[in-house]
């Protein structure tokens, strides 16, 4: 019987997720368990207490529990609105970035002879748009949540901009923040403007990296134009191991949000990587089990190890892992764990998206 329990609600765009936590009796003493998952599907199950523990040591951990949740978005009502009637509604930046549809080799190799379309690199880092305000500036994720931001770069914007109101669109590789777009200047909406344009605007103030220096904290992703020059940068990446390339059509103006297909903004990884939930930690171990998506059920896909410079994540974050490829099953080969998507993502992958090895069967797996 539940001494106190909650139970919490996410809905944003295509996720809608719940999350349960009680503070139940057993053995003498009492037990944080928990459910999560998709709303109306069946729910992974786990507890924040391996045997029972006295009422206040419970009541700590369930209120830790349930403010972490809240803290990512989960909220008490059933409509699930982000961040609506909690402690965090003021980190909402109000700001969400274009996000981008992948692609298939054979639609790149047609971008790649269309004059329309320009390509830059893919950077292997976080999303990051930034607002410079009375030479404040303010960082928020894909989410369009407020996250704090490295000081090196924050201090790179206010050099480069000044007392200039921007509002910026990029990635973040460490201390090292690369730009591709910008939303607005002086206070003017940039972002019916074409690509060519809006890129023009921040060419004014940053220099592309090939150009880092004296401020090689920010910097601007460099565009390639032409059949030849795509070509050649593309043969370049991937040779390289880059994490992969964009094509933007150059007309196109700056549209919040995902497509539910194609678009105007693509990309193209040379390198696969999916996103997971932790299932479950393994005992002794700095390893977790992996979870996806398939269809409306949650289904195993592996473990992946953690290593001495990364935290251990919690049972059911989300986290990004690179792999070789999968099988059938749509077990991973060869995970490397990336590190961790909280606070970015909303959901696990879909096992339907991972890169699956050919003429392999299940039982080659084992």
């Amino acid at each position: 019987m539940s001494v106190q329990s909650t139970s919490l609600y996410y809905r944003d765009g295509g996720s809608d997720k719940v999350y349960h936590a009680q503070i139940e009796k057993a053995d003498g003493g009492f037990v944080v368990n928990f459910q999560y998952g998709r709303r109306g599907s069946t729910l992974q199950t786990g507890t924040k207490t391996a045997s029972p523990v006295d009422e206040d040591k419970a009541q700590k951990i369930y209120l830790k529990l349930v403010a972490e949740k809240t803290a990512k978005g989960y909220t008490p009502g059933e409509d699930g609105t982000p961040y609506a009637g909690t402690e965090l509604a003021g980190q909402v930046s109000g700001r969400v970035p274009q996000l981008l549809n992948a692609i298939d080799e054979d639609t790149v190799e047609r971008l790649l002879n269309d004059d329309d379309w320009i390509m830059q690199e893919k950077k292997d880092g976080v999303r990051l748009m930034t607002e410079a305000a009375n030479k404040v500036i303010t960082g928020s994720n894909r989410k369009g949540l407020i996250v704090p931001i490295s000081t090196f770069i924050e201090q790179r914007l206010k050099d480069r901009l000044g007392d200039k109101s921007a509002v910026l669109d990029g990635e973040a590789v460490g201390d090292t923040y690369f730009l591709f777009d910008i939303l607005s200047l002086h206070g003017q909406d940039l972002t019916q403007e074409d690509v060519i344009s809006r890129e023009v605007a921040l060419s004014a103030f940053f220099d592309t990296e090939d150009k880092m220096a004296p401020y090689p904290q920010v910097c601007r992703v460099f565009t390639f134009r032409g059949r030849e020059s795509k070509r050649s940068a593309y043969n370049r990446l991937r040779e390289q191991r880059a994490e992969g390339v964009v094509f933007k059509r150059r007309g196109a103006p700056y549209v919040p949000g995902r497509p539910n297909s194609g678009g105007n903004q693509l990309k193209f990884k040379f390198v696969q990587s999916c996103t997971c939930f932790v299932r479950s930690i393994n005992d002794g171990k700095r390893s977790v089990v992996l979870g996806m998506e398939n269809g409306k059920e949650l289904v195993g896909v592996g473990n992946v190890t953690i290593l001495p410079n990364f935290g251990i994540p919690n049972e059911g974050d989300l986290i990004e892992v690179r792999y070789l490829y999968a099988y059938p099953g749509g077990s991973l080969y060869q995970p490397v764990y990336l590190g961790s998507r909280e606070g970015e993502l909303d959901k696990a992958d879909d096992i339907s998206t991972l890169k699956f090895k050919q003429g392999t069967t299940d039982e080659e797996e084992n």
